[in-house]
């Protein structure tokens, strides 16, 4: 039981790893894909308000010059300008002339509430059209024009002057003026005939910006450039001056939204356009925006925890199952080592574990088959096919259960494990039968070449290898295995060190020697342990087996004819072997 709830835990753990990370990262990658989304399209959205604005404004001032531009290219719209300037008897006719004007302006720019001359600080002839009259007026009074003059906003391109915004109960409007010097083109000499000014009605921008206007999420304010506020679809707010809330824009714009309530915002985003003679800004509400961004989190929460929820007992009901299998197994080969030889592991599936299963009941039987003829060759003292029958058992097991896994392999389209076993199996063949052969490089490159590809699958091809190896030699004879252990070293020992990790193989003839070198970029090695295994110090070559190994079979199969150097540096390492032909 504890070795069933440990692998299934294990297997638990690791099943819950694999699927409910990758949920959770993507998950989150996709939250933060869509905040950023949604926050791009924000900005997006407002841009575009704020240019529609900003277009429409423009558009707006642009008629208002144009008006101005055609009055002072009208000859007798001067005329008449000055004869009510130097009040001759005949101006009275000026007047009715200018008044008609007048009336026509204002009746093609609905936004234009009158038209006024100014004489110095008076207003010698306007024309009101909110009451529709050249005598009486809510607009074209001297003390709001003289208060217009003192604080009014230059505009030195077109010589014109942009007053506050100014409110008439009595129309219930808000308006402001835009005067401008009148000067005959014709006659640079004389005096400015007067100022024409130009009455407009605020509600022309307030209208431009309620269709840009979400309402308990976003509005949008026009001020001038001192800051008093031109249009906003809270009309009563119309000519309040935001700096008297901050001293910059931004800072105002907060203080003055939050402080008279406008929309009940928590967290602002205030973005600003300048334009020539105003300035347009957009008011957002974050919480608004972080509604959908909450929900959109909320729904990716649940939707993991529901996945999780599906991983968890998905993965609790395959780990639950592995474990009964693996207990079933390891109970069974328990058994078998406390002496119950007719063991027999039964699994009700087709995996695996069911083919492992199978290949450990075929193997009891063959042991038990072998001890079974090993008594029999005891009893008639057959002693040497007793060792036969031994050295054939595991090898044959080992053969069955490569082909085994090879098979399932194969079913289940793993070709790279079938690759691998089928070099494996080939280089345990070789490696096994008659271990003193002697055979030539060529058939020893050969079998090196499919256990450096086991070795590539096995470190997923993080080296590269390189033969160089002379045509000269590939038919002499040497004994089989020679070079197999000084890579393995090399792979054990040097790697992993950099992104290009390399072993270069060197076969050549020297006179009557082969001499070998395996090359490897690796981690290199002391300077104190190149000299002790030059040296033949057994304490350092003891720690590596492979060049113990390479070092034993070679003297003993060539004594001192033969010899052996290595050399570390750089983080490079080279070992040589010399030694005579056959």
């Amino acid at each position: 039981m504890v070795n069933k709830l440990r692998i299934g835990r294990k297997l638990l753990i690791i099943l819950l790893l694999v699927s409910i990370i990758p949920i959770t990262v993507l998950i989150i990658i996709f939250t933060n894909y869509s905040t950023k989304i949604i926050r791009k399209g924000l900005d997006k959205n407002i841009d575009s308000s704020i240019s529609l604005i900003s277009e429409s404004t423009k558009a707006t001032f642009e008629e208002i010059d144009k008006i101005f531009h055609d009055y002072n290219e009208d000859e007798s719209f001067i005329k008449d300008m000055y004869y009510i300037k130097l009040l001759r008897n005949d101006r009275y006719k000026s007047l009715y002339d200018s008044y008609m004007k007048f009336q026509d302006t204002t009746y093609n720019y609905d936004y234009i509430l009158g038209l006024g001359i100014v004489n110095g600080i008076c207003f010698s002839d306007f024309y009101d059209a909110t009451i529709d009259s050249v005598v009486n007026t809510n607009i074209f009074i001297d003390e709001k024009y003289y208060k217009f003059l003192r604080s009014g906003r230059f505009d030195n391109d077109y010589n014109k002057v942009y007053s506050n915004v100014f409110y008439n109960e009595e129309i219930d409007k808000h308006f402001f003026f835009v005067s401008r010097n009148i000067v005959d083109i014709n006659n640079y000499q004389n005096d400015s005939v007067g100022n024409l000014v130009i009455a407009v009605d605020a509600e022309r921008f307030v209208n431009i910006i309620k269709n840009t206007d979400v309402k308990n999420s976003s509005y949008n304010i026009i001020i001038d450039e001192k800051g008093f506020i031109l249009a906003t679809s809270h009309e009563q707010y119309i000519g309040y001056n935001i700096y008297d809330y901050g001293t910059v824009i931004k800072e105002a714009v907060e203080n003055f939204s939050k402080e008279n309530d406008l929309i009940p915002f928590k967290q602002l985003y205030i973005k600003y356009k300048k334009e020539k003679n105003y300035t347009i800004v957009s008011i957002q509400d974050l919480n608004y925006l972080n509604k959908d961004l909450n929900k959109l989190g909320l729904n990716g929460v649940l939707i993991a925890l529901i996945l999780g929820i599906l991983s968890f007992l998905i993965s609790y009901y395959y780990s639950g199952k592995t474990g009964e299998k693996v207990q079933a197994i390891t109970k069974g080969m328990y058994d078998y080592y406390q002496g119950n030889e007719k063991v027999k592991i039964e699994l009700e599936s087709n995996d695996e574990f069911s083919e492992i299963a199978n290949r450990f009941n075929d193997m009891v039987i063959q042991i038990n088959n072998a001890k079974a003829k090993e008594l029999m060759a005891l009893s008639k003292g057959k002693e040497a096919e007793i060792k036969s029958l031994e050295a054939q058992i595991n090898p044959h097991f080992i053969y069955n259960t490569l082909d085994a896994i090879n098979w399932v392999a194969i079913e289940n389209e793993d070709f790279v494990v079938s690759r691998m076993v089928n070099n494996m199996a080939a280089f345990l063949r070789y490696t096994i039968h008659d271990s003193n052969e002697v055979v030539t490089i060529r058939t020893d490159i050969l079998y090196l070449k499919k256990y450096m590809e086991l070795q590539q699958e096995r470190y997923e091809h993080a080296f590269e290898y390189e033969l160089h190896i002379d045509e000269e030699v590939l038919d002499i004879k040497i004994h089989k295995l020679i070079l197999q252990p000084l890579i393995e070293n090399s792979i054990e020992h040097g790697f992993p060190n950099t992104e290009n990790d390399t072993i270069k193989i060197y076969v050549n003839r020297i006179q009557d020697d082969i001499r070998i070198r395996v090359w490897d970029n690796g981690k290199g090695l002391p300077i104190e342990k190149v000299e002790a295994i030059n040296n033949g110090f057994e304490t350092f070559m003891n720690d590596s087996i492979g060049i113990n190994n390479i070092i034993t079979r070679i003297n003993l199969y060539y004594g001192n004819r033969a010899s052996y150097n290595i050399k570390s540096y750089n983080m490079e390492t080279c070992f040589e072997i010399r030694f005579p032909m056959e």
